[in-house]
């Protein structure tokens, strides 16, 4: 199995999609597949801007798991912090990637919730879309986070790092 992992990996890191599918369809496991830095299927569909990547792996979660486990699934596939604790929002945020940020937002299963989450360096995806220029990511994240305060505000120390809109 990981050579297959290791296959598959390269396949989306290359934006090979296809085959990258094909091998999903053939091996359900490889949905779980992650390298050590926490690079997955749905991180490299984010990277390279495949809302077609990411809308096959949702349809892959609903054809190999039962309803009542789905939410899990996606949870762990869209969800899932790496090392640094960034997720996949804050990687869509930064690259400017909102078809993305839109499909997860949607798709997962805290959905808007995923727009207030933080990394080890206190950032939300507004801060990354902000340091990024990506103003229609930003204004995105603020018109549907939860709490306007809770994406643009750091937490106690940093407050002249805010973001000012």
């Amino acid at each position: 199995m990981a050579g297959d992992q290791a296959q598959l990996l390269q396949l989306c890191e290359d934006g090979c999609w296809g085959e990258a599918k094909d091998l999903i369809w053939r091996k359900s496991k490889l949905l779980h597949t992650t390298c050590s830095y926490g690079a997955s299927p749905a991180y490299w569909a984010v990277s390279h801007d495949s809302v077609e990547m990411l809308e096959f792996l949702v349809k892959m979660v609903e054809h190999f798991y039962a309803k009542e486990h789905r939410a899990q699934v996606l949870s762990a596939m869209f969800e899932t912090e790496d090392d640094d604790g960034e997720t996949l929002f804050h990687v869509a945020a930064s690259l400017g990637h909102l078809k993305c940020l839109c499909f997860l937002v949607k798709h997962s299963p805290y959905g808007v919730e995923n727009l207030e989450r933080r990394d080890e360096d206190d950032e939300t995806p507004a801060h990354r879309a902000d340091h990024a220029g990506n103003s229609d990511v930003l204004a995105f994240i603020v018109r549907n986070a939860p709490s306007r305060e809770g994406v643009l505000k750091r937490n106690a120390e940093a407050e002249d790092d805010n973001i000012s809109m």
